[in-house]
C-alpha cells in the first residue's frame, strides 16, 4: 500500500480489496509538516515634543496657543494608537493579528525632559503623565538633539532586551521617531547628525517643523508638498505615514 497503512476510507478500501487490488485506495500515512509562525513585533513610537518659549504663541490655523494645540492633537493621536493595540489584542484570540504598540514621550523645553518611558501601558497614570507634561509652561529653547539622544538610549535598551530573548530580527518592532517643533532646534547640525545616526540603526525618523521648511530629508509636508502650518495637521499625516511603514514591514497584514 504505497499511500500508507492508516485506514482513512474504509468503504473505498473494502471495495478495492474485494476487487483484488494490490494497492487499494483508502489508506494513508500521517506525517508532520513543520510551519514557522511569525510573530509581529509591532511598533515602538518615540515622541519628541517642543515646549520652548515660542510655543506660547498663537497657532496659525486655530489661533490657540501652539502648545495647547500640540497637547490636544498629540494626546488624541496617542490614544488612537494605544486603543488600536487594545482592540487588536482583544480580537486576535491568541492569533497572529495582535498589534503591539509602545510609546515614549520626551519634551524639549529648555532642557531635554523625559515625560513617559517606553511603555505599552495606557491607563489613567500614563495618560495624565502624557497630557500634563505637554501642558507645562512653554519656556526656554529647543534642545532637540538632546531629546533624540534620550530616545536613542531607550531604543538601544529595547533592542538589547530583544537580543537577550533571542528574538529573530524579522520579529523586531518597527522603530519610529516623531520629532515636532515650531522652528529650528537649538543645534541644527547636532540634530541632523542624530537623525542620520538613528536612521543608520534602522529607525524611521520623521522631523516635523510647523511653519517652516524641514531641516533635512526626514521632514514632512502636507498632501500638496507644502510645509505644515498647524499642529492640527499632524495626526492625519502621521497616521498615513505609519500605515505606509507597516505595509513595507508586513504587507500581507495590511489592507
Amino acid at each position: 500500500m504505497r499511500e500508507g497503512r492508516v485506514l482513512g476510507d474504509p468503504v473505498g478500501a473494502f471495495l478495492d480489496i474485494k476487487a483484488g487490488e494490490t494497492n487499494p485506495i483508502g489508506f494513508e500515512k500521517k506525517f508532520i509538516v513543520p510551519q514557522i509562525k511569525r510573530t509581529f513585533g509591532g511598533i515602538n513610537i518615540y515622541f519628541s515634543f517642543d515646549l520652548s518659549g515660542s510655543m506660547a504663541e498663537a497657532d496659525f490655523v486655530s489661533g490657540l496657543a501652539k502648545a495647547e494645540v500640540q497637547a490636544d492633537c498629540a494626546l488624541l493621536f496617542a490614544d488612537s494608537l494605544m486603543q488600536a493595540a487594545i482592540v487588536s489584542e482583544r480580537e486576535s484570540s491568541g492569533g497572529d493579528n495582535i498589534l503591539p504598540i509602545k510609546i515614549m514621550v520626551t519634551l524639549a523645553s529648555g532642557t531635554a525632559i523625559p515625560v513617559l518611558p517606553l511603555t505599552d501601558k495606557w491607563g489613567p497614570k500614563e495618560q495624565w503623565a502624557f497630557y500634563s507634561g505637554l501642558r507645562q509652561i512653554a519656556t526656554g529653547g529647543t534642545p532637540t538633539a538632546e531629546t533624540l539622544g534620550m530616545i536613542e538610549n531607550s531604543y538601544l535598551t529595547e533592542k538589547e532586551k530583544l537580543k537577550k530573548r533571542s528574538t529573530p530580527a524579522d520579529n523586531y518592532p518597527l522603530e519610529y521617531v516623531v520629532e515636532m517643533t515650531d522652528g529650528a532646534p537649538n543645534n541644527v547640525n547636532a540634530t541632523i547628525a542624530m537623525h542620520k545616526k538613528l536612521i543608520e540603526q534602522g529607525v524611521v525618523v520623521r522631523s516635523i517643523i510647523i511653519g517652516g521648511a524641514p531641516i533635512d530629508e526626514t521632514g514632512m509636508y502636507d498632501k500638496d508638498g507644502n510645509p505644515l502650518k498647524s499642529f492640527s495637521q499632524i495626526p492625519s499625516i502621521l497616521a498615513k505615514d505609519i500605515v505606509g511603514q507597516f505595509q513595507k514591514l508586513r504587507p500581507e497584514k495590511i489592507e
